[in-house]
């Protein structure tokens, strides 16, 4: 795996600067590596 394959762009408004309040406002990204989904 190379340091490459995780460059890309995200804008700076999406970056959380803070935790939630609310706990069940958090989001995680899940990747299945099986089916690369």
């Amino acid at each position: 795996m190379k340091l490459s394959h995780f460059k890309f762009d995200l804008p700076e408004e999406l970056l959380a600067n803070y935790p939630s309040p609310e706990r069940d406002e958090a989001r995680l990204m899940v990747l299945d590596r099986k089916t690369q989904t």
